[in-house]
């Protein structure tokens, strides 16, 4: 093998090394972008998401969390079975979304997690359930009827956020 040969064979190994390096950090160490509107908790700061881009960032003067304790969830959807003759708007007379929480025992505008299901996802109780429930029972929203009744039901312990 001349010179020039194994100075070709020198300079692809190098070459496919950087490439394949470069291909593994980028899909092992790239955070996984969130969900549309989701906000998350990260280093002391909330972030909330619009799409793949960064929407907003606070830093709270002081973020207290107190136990509400385990509690029974279920989900629901926007349908009329499900809810009322306004299945899009919330017993607070907001638009339904991603993160909203019916639950009949915090006041509207109540900001919670459920760490075991979804970190440090921010729920809002913004919706009411039937009164039978009571303060037994929490339910989530979700646009997908078939994912409401494939979430069923669980029991998580519930954090409210001061």
């Amino acid at each position: 093998m001349n010179t020039l040969t194994k100075l070709i064979l020198i300079f692809l190994s190098i070459a496919l090394f950087v490439f394949w390096g470069y291909m593994i950090a980028k899909f092992v160490f790239m955070p996984i972008p969130p969900e549309n509107g989701q906000i998350e908790l990260k280093e002391g700061m909330l972030i909330a998401y619009q799409g793949n881009s960064l929407k907003a960032s606070v830093i709270p003067a002081e973020i207290r969390v107190e136990t509400l304790g385990v509690k029974v969830l279920t989900a629901y959807s926007s349908t009329p079975e499900q809810t009322d003759s306004t299945p899009f708007i919330t017993a607070s007379m907001t638009q339904v979304r991603d993160g909203i929480v019916a639950y009949n025992c915090l006041p509207f505008g109540t900001k919670i997690r459920i760490p075991e299901l979804f970190g440090y996802k921010i729920f809002v109780v913004e919706d009411r359930m039937a009164e039978k429930w009571g303060c037994s029972r929490m339910d989530l929203w979700m646009a997908d009827t078939k994912e409401a009744l494939e979430f069923g039901i669980k029991k998580e312990m519930i954090e409210i956020l001061k």
